[in-house]
C-alpha cells in the first residue's frame, strides 16, 4: 500500500467570463476531472520499496485497470471527502481537518464522458483558495491510498506495464500549482494533454531535506534519491576515515611500546658484563658457604637456597625467597667470622623463626654501625 496523487487541471466549464462559478453565499461550485485510469508512468524512487532494487531513476509504469478506478469501491471513495490547498503534511482526518479543510466533495462521483477519468462535483468555502485558483493556481491532486501487484503484463490494447492497481481508497483532494511528492509518490496529470504530452511536460515533486540540520531542497525524487546515496557514502567515508585514524594511532602506540620493550631487552655487551658479574658472584658467594655444591646448570636462586641448606640443614628448605636471600646475604664471610654479627644471627638458630629477615636486618644494622664506630645497645 502506497499513497498516490494526481494532478488534473480544472477545465474551461468551471469558469464564468475568467471567474468560478459562485452561489448565493459566495462559495465556488464545480464539477471536476481528479483522477484518470490508464497507464502512469513513476520514477522507481517514487516507489518506495516496491522497485527498490532498480535504478533510482528508471521509469516504472503502473497500469490503473478501469474495472478499480471506476469500480463502486473507488468511486463511493470519493464522497464528502475535504478538499485542501496543497496536500497536507499528513492525510487529512478528524483531527487536522478544522485546520486545512477549504471545501468539500459532493456526494457521487462518476465517470467521465472520456470513459477515462473520474469526476467529481465540489464546493470550496475559503475566500482565499477562491482566491488562488481565480488568480491561476488551477491543478487538484487528489490524494489517495492503492494497493498494487509488482507483476509486469500488458493492458487490452498492449501497452505493458510493471505493476497492475488492485484498490484505490480517496483521503482529499488538493488545489496545487503543481504536484509535490514531498515522502509521497505523484502524478502530474493534464486533463487536455495526449499521453506523450503527459511524459514530456511531467513535473517532478520538489523534495524536501535535511543535513546537518539545514534544510535545502532537491527537484525531484530522484534527486532525492541521488543526493542520498552521495550523502551516504560521504557519511560512510567519514566513519571509515575515523576508523582508520584509530586504528592508526592505536598501531602506533602499540609500535612505541613493543620498541620500547625491544630497547629494554636488547642485549648489549655492557648488559651482558653486569649480568656475568652478577652470576659470578652469586656462585663465588655460594662456593665459600658451601665450598662442594654443584651449581651447574642452576639458576641464581636455586644456587642460593642450596648454599643456604648446605650451611643450615634442611630447616631452610621451607623458608620463602626472600628470607633465602637474606640468609643468603648472612651467611657470606665477612672477614673473621667470630666478629661477624650477621652470621652469628644465621648459626645462632635465628634463621629458623618466622622473622628471620628482621633479625638479619638488626644484625646488618649493628654491624654497620660497629664499622662507623658507633655504639649500638
Amino acid at each position: 500500500m502506497i499513497t498516490l496523487t494526481d494532478t488534473i487541471a480544472f477545465d474551461a466549464s468551471q469558469f464564468q467570463n475568467g471567474k468560478l462559478r459562485r452561489t448565493s453565499d459566495g462559495y465556488a461550485v464545480m464539477d471536476c476531472a481528479v483522477a484518470r485510469s490508464g497507464i502512469q508512468e513513476y520514477l522507481a524512487a517514487e516507489m518506495g520499496d516496491a522497485f527498490k532494487d532498480r535504478d533510482p531513476s528508471s521509469v516504472v509504469r503502473i497500469y490503473r485497470p478501469p474495472e478499480v478506478i471506476f469500480s463502486d469501491a473507488s468511486l463511493r471513495s470519493y464522497a464528502h471527502k475535504p478538499l485542501t490547498n496543497d496536500h497536507p503534511p499528513k492525510g487529512v482526518s478528524a483531527e487536522n481537518w478544522k485546520q486545512v479543510s477549504i471545501g468539500w466533495t459532493g456526494d457521487e462521483a462518476y465517470q467521465d464522458a472520456d470513459k477515462r477519468r473520474v469526476r467529481v462535483p465540489m464546493l470550496m468555502a475559503d475566500a482565499s483558495a477562491i482566491a488562488d485558483v481565480e488568480a491561476g493556481k488551477v491543478e487538484w491532486s487528489a490524494g489517495y491510498s492503492v494497493s498494487f501487484d509488482a507483476v509486469p503484463g500488458a493492458t487490452p490494447d498492449g501497452q505493458s506495464y510493471d505493476a497492475i492497481v488492485t484498490g484505490q481508497k480517496i483521503n482529499h483532494i488538493a488545489l496545487v500549482d503543481r504536484g509535490r511528492a514531498g515522502p509521497d509518490c505523484r502524478i502530474e496529470d493534464k486533463s487536455s494533454a495526449s499521453d506523450d504530452a503527459l511524459k514530456e511536460n511531467r513535473q517532478m515533486a520538489e523534495v524536501k531535506m535535511h543535513d546537518g540540520g539545514i534544510p535545502f531542497n532537491v527537484a525531484d525524487a530522484t534527486a532525492e534519491a541521488v543526493v542520498r546515496n552521495i550523502m551516504t557514502a560521504r557519511d560512510k567515508a567519514i566513519a571509515d576515515l575515523a576508523a582508520a585514524v584509530l586504528a592508526r594511532d592505536t598501531l602506533t602506540g602499540e609500535k612505541a611500546v613493543l620498541e620500547q620493550k625491544l630497547k629494554d631487552a636488547e642485549v648489549t655487551p655492557a648488559k651482558l658484563q653486569v649480568l656475568a658479574d652478577a652470576r659470578a658472584k652469586v656462585i663465588a658467594d655460594a662456593k665459600r658457604i658451601a665450598p662442594t655444591i654443584v651449581v651447574d646448570g642452576k639458576t641464581d636462586a636455586e644456587i642460593r637456597r642450596l648454599a643456604v641448606i648446605a650451611k643450615i640443614g634442611d630447616s631452610a628448605a621451607s623458608l620463602s625467597d626472600a628470607a633465602i636471600e637474606g640468609a643468603f646475604i648472612a651467611l657470606v664471610p665477612v672477614g673473621d667470622a667470630a666478629q661477624d654479627d650477621i652470621r652469628n644471627v644465621v648459626l645462632d638458630g635465628a634463621i629458623n623463626t618466622t622473622d628471620a629477615r628482621a633479625a638479619y636486618v638488626a644484625a646488618r644494622e649493628k654491624r654497620l654501625a660497629g664499622l662507623r664506630g658507633e655504639t649500638v645497645q
